[in-house]
């Protein structure tokens, strides 16, 4: 009996070993599930896919997975919640976007560039607005290493709403998450942000991944809005050790698999909710990583689309009432897609047409000034999104040009108009073909205007012919450009940030130099401002969409100049004399 005894105790130590061993190794599992890049798309696009009422079915099934598994569970977002459709109208009125990741269950963010498009008093307004509307939600945390409280009030709201980073315990893992924006994305941010202040995100990374260290996070992970496009995430990870993964927003990457440096794995999933990117790691190590697409096969989570529903109504209202166009209507039936997509030669029909929309502005507004020299000009990073065939909403106009804000109360930058030379066109012209191909949203379209370049020239040297609506364009001459305050104001940095070799300086119609702050708005006869948007969207009923708009508005001639071929032989000359120089000298 006494033997039975002991094999039954052993036994049942046997099986608690095991079953501890089993769930201390579940325990250490953790699955992640990221967004980058969300812009306000709460709703699917017209195509049935992406979108916040979406993402929230693959949250709620991936949780209920990682339940069953025994695996914690964490929900982050890359910033950038705001700006991109007709929602952030409500951002500060509502707090959809922030509401939204609430009701989700999101556990952590950060701060976009764009998410401080309205300023940092609507943002405030935002955060406050969300808790009051929604006291019951747990709203997820705000993390941000670098972008921290200017003052030390502890009764202001940043200083209570911003964290550097936190801890998450689930299931007996603590994964530690600290959020920092990036150099370029905080230098491209358009508002002023001074309640606010900026430090070095690579040294307030390591400052957070020591914390995290020493209060025993078991996995580090950063949300980043830097890029990993222009490298700033690839230098966190080489600069700052001990970040297991990073999440890389702002330059809206889609990474299918994740980039490896020094050890540490970043990833992307997009922008407008089309992707969730998903990390699994276990027992220390990164086990899987992959991307979960929002497509037409995933079903709307019904109490998400029925709060989101309630929203569109509001904003719906709201803009019809500023505007006078409804979201709902139809303002052209279009025979084909015009894409957000640039071609080899630089053109983009959808950016033509932009530009032709604004140009037409101007010219209903100034019927006497001589037509032929007015140009229309729009950014590709202006341009947010395409349009598919089909019915073109009011909806689909404002989301190709939803940036901004007018002083009507509603979203889209107000068109500008403002005088430059001939010459000081043809460097507009010299940027876009020298910096877009590094930079893409500086890639301007135009309408009225025409140029030839050599893309086998020197950067700053290769456009080699102006026309503006078929004549050369004269040096000294004046012709009016019509754009956004946005991208007018920017115009003013050519000279800096081609260090020197070209400049354009907004003027007058009598060429005196004109601030950006200066620069005078289009507007109605009713002393209206005109957005952007709204200029488009009336361009489009109007019926006046053309494929064909831009297709002669860019050549290049490849051919390699005559001069370098001559340069390139001479110095092949003198490195051959060189080289057999330096063997003769060897054999003596």
């Amino acid at each position: 009996m006494g033997r039975e005894l002991r094999s039954i105790f052993l036994y049942v130590c046997l099986m608690m070993v095991q079953v501890s061993c089993f769930a201390g190794g579940q325990g250490r599992k953790l699955v992640v599930l990221f967004t980058t890049d969300l812009h306000s798309q709460v709703l699917p696009h017209k195509d049935s896919t992406g979108g916040l009422v979406k993402i929230a079915t693959i949250v709620e099934q991936q949780r209920l997975q990682a339940q069953q598994e025994g695996a914690a569970f964490l929900l982050l977002d890359g910033g950038d919640i705001a700006m991109g459709s007709i929602f952030h109208t409500l951002f500060a009125q509502e707090a959809v976007e922030y509401r939204a990741l609430a009701r989700i269950g999101y556990d952590a963010t950060t701060f976009g560039n764009h998410d401080f498009d309205f300023g940092t008093g609507a943002l405030h307004s935002m955060f406050s607005v969300a808790r009051s509307k929604d006291t019951l939600l747990r709203f997820p945390e705000l993390l941000c290493a670098n972008l921290i409280p200017a003052e030390n009030d502890t009764t202001s709201l940043w200083n209570r709403a911003i964290k550097k980073y936190a801890i998450f315990e689930n299931n007996g893992v603590k994964a530690g998450v600290f959020g920092v924006m990036g150099n370029n994305a905080y230098g491209v941010i358009s508002s002023d942000v001074s309640p606010l202040r900026f430090l070095d995100p690579y040294e307030e990374a390591h400052k957070a991944v020591a914390a995290l260290e020493a209060e025993g996070a078991e996995y580090i992970m950063a949300i980043s809005h830097g890029g990993a496009l222009n490298g700033d995430d690839e230098e966190l990870a080489r600069k700052v050790k001990g970040i297991d993964f990073i999440i890389s927003a702002h330059d809206h990457q889609l990474l299918h698999n994740p980039i490896e440096v020094n050890g540490t794995f970043i990833g992307a999933a997009g922008a407008y909710g089309e992707w969730v990117g998903k990390v699994v790691f276990n027992n220390g190590i990164l086990e899987s990583y992959g991307l979960i697409e929002i497509g037409r096969d995933v079903e709307e989570h019904p109490q998400m689309r029925q709060w989101a529903d309630s929203m569109y109504c509001i904003a719906e209202r709201n803009i019809s009432d500023l505007s006078g166009i409804g979201l709902d209507d139809t303002l052209a039936v279009l025979e084909m897609d015009f894409p957000k997509l640039v071609d080899e030669e630089g053109r983009m029909s959808l950016g033509s047409n932009i530009a032709a929309s604004y140009a037409a502005v101007a010219r209903d507004l100034f019927p006497d000034f001589p037509k032929e020299k007015i140009v229309g000009v729009v950014p590709y990073g202006m341009v947010r999104k395409g349009l598919e065939k089909g019915a073109a909403r009011g909806r689909d106009a404002f989301e190709v040009l939803s940036l901004g804000e007018n002083e009507e109360g509603y979203s889209g930058w107000p068109l500008v108009y403002a005088f430059l030379t001939g010459k000081e066109l043809g460097d507009l012209c010299e940027m876009t073909v020298s910096v877009a191909p590094y930079l893409e949203d500086m890639r301007l379209f135009f309408s009225g205007l025409q140029y030839r370049y050599n893309s086998a020239r020197l950067p700053f040297l290769r456009v080699d012919r102006v026309m503006v609506s078929g004549r050369p364009a004269e040096a000294d001459s004046l012709y009016m450009i019509v754009t956004g305050s946005y991208t007018a104001a920017l115009i003013g940095l050519l000279e800096k940030e081609s260090y020197g070799l070209l400049s354009a300086q907004t003027k007058d119609s009598l060429g005196n130099p004109l601030l950006p702050d200066k620069i005078p708005c289009l507007r109605t006869p009713e002393g209206k401002q005109v957005p952007e948007w709204i200029a488009f969207a009336q361009y489009l009923e109007q019926g006046k969409m053309n494929p064909a708009e831009g297709e002669d508005s860019v050549e290049n001639d490849d051919f390699v100049p005559l001069g370098y071929l001559l340069a390139a032989v001479f110095l092949c000359a003198v490195a051959v004399y060189f080289t057999v120089r330096g063997r003769r000298r060897r054999r003596r």
